[in-house]
């Protein structure tokens, strides 16, 4: 699985810089209490989705950053654009954060490297993912991918799935019509975060000893770090607040945020090393012991849940290339016919078949025969099929 070599870099990145800045203990520690947390381990890693290459890319980025020198260099800066330009390939949501990342740049260089450096910045990034650019131009007119449209419109003017509409929807006509749903929308966004947030990821026992380890962070590029990581996650959280929300429980979700984990852990392992070292020599072991026991009681219990379930649950427990109802189309149609199904992504990978999704709403599907001709209806049951337990 190439996401689970990615994420034990990711571990190994963590305990390299938690080994520099807070010694070799406190590094192990952190690296070990990443490497089980089950949302990344058992969910992310092994399903091969991109928040773990996006937090790699970005736990490194975020660490070169902070320890760019004021000097500069064109060839360190083109490194650090091109880095930045991988991230953007990972998720497209980096460019949020582009803004930020070239005013650092500018107050942290010096007057003479600043030109130059953020010209070799921009062309490193620019030269990286100038591929996609022009994918997304040339066929969504956007540099962007067309979520973003729908992503706003969810919950405003079209309920669950925006997507399986078959009504386009125009982001600056939202924002003009909805401006005062969408605000609302945003706040009630944030207001669940700060009330999930702290049940995220099994890391509740490390909750207490966040704020001391702030206080105690070390100062010079561990402490630029820790702002690079705030501001961006801040950020994030505003400006994803206006779009769809994306959650599959408390368990896993919160997955476009994953990439914050390793500095919560960071610090609460820091907080926690600061106050045992204030115990006297023969309450640190069992002081330490009771911690662990109490982080264990999170942890565990969820190793026992089969996330599979939510995908891979077809009655006949074949791979998807391997399904027969997939096997019925491509036998018993043309290469020219299209579906409709609620598996598109399915039937226009395994079967073979050109593919619309199933709209929400039945009656949209007579107006998408009149575009294009729709021969066949595909419908599952299964989990990842059914429209109303796709996860919100």
């Amino acid at each position: 699985f190439p996401a689970l070599g990615l994420y034990a870099l990711w571990v190994a990145l963590l305990y390299a810089a938690a080994a520099r800045w807070l010694g070799a203990a406190r590094a192990g520690v952190c690296a070990g209490l990443l490497a089980v947390v089950p949302a990344g381990a058992k969910y992310f890693a092994l399903f091969n989705l991109p928040d773990v290459p996006f937090g790699v890319l970005l736990f490194a980025f975020h660490w070169a950053l902070a320890e760019f020198p004021a000097q500069g260099g064109v060839r360190r800066s083109a490194a650090l654009g091109a880095l930045g330009g991988l991230l953007y390939l990972c998720r497209y949501n980096f460019c949020i954060w582009l803004p930020f990342y070239f005013g650092y740049l500018a107050w942290m260089l010096e007057r003479r490297a600043r030109g130059p450096g953020l010209a070799a910045f921009a062309a490193g990034a620019a030269l990286t993912c100038a591929p996609s650019l022009w994918y997304n131009l040339h066929w969504f007119s956007s540099w962007l991918t067309p979520d973003v449209v729908w992503n706003v419109a969810h919950g405003v003017v079209t309920s669950e799935q925006p997507w399986l509409n078959f009504r386009t929807y125009d982001t600056a006509a939202i924002l003009a019509e909805h401006w005062p749903a969408i605000a609302l929308k945003a706040l009630d966004r944030l207001h669940t975060l700060m009330l999930e947030g702290p049940m995220l990821w099994q890391l509740q026992a490390l909750l207490p000893f966040l704020a001391l380890g702030a206080a105690r962070w070390p100062g010079g590029a561990p402490r630029r770090f820790l702002f690079l990581n705030t501001a961006a996650f801040v950020i994030q959280a505003a400006a994803f607040a206006p779009l769809r929300f994306d959650s599959w429980g408390l368990g896993v979700g919160y997955r476009y945020l994953f990439w914050f984990c390793p500095v919560l852990i960071l610090l609460g392992v820091h907080g926690a090393a600061t106050l045992a070292g204030k115990l006297p020599d023969r309450w640190r072991s069992p002081a330490l012991a009771v911690w662990l026991g109490v982080h264990a009681a999170f942890v565990i219990p969820f190793y026992t849940h089969d996330l599979t379930a939510i995908h891979l649950n077809h009655p006949s427990g074949l791979p998807p290339r391997q399904w027969p109802e997939l096997a019925w189309l491509r036998e018993r149609t043309a290469p020219e016919d299209w579906v409709v199904s609620n598996l598109p992504a399915h039937v226009a990978w395994y079967a073979g078949r050109g593919a619309v999704g199933l709209t929400n709403d039945p009656e949209e599907i007579r107006a998408m025969g009149e575009v294009r001709p729709l021969r066949y209806l595909l419908v599952s049951v299964i989990n990842i099929a059914a429209l109303g337990d796709t996860p919100r």
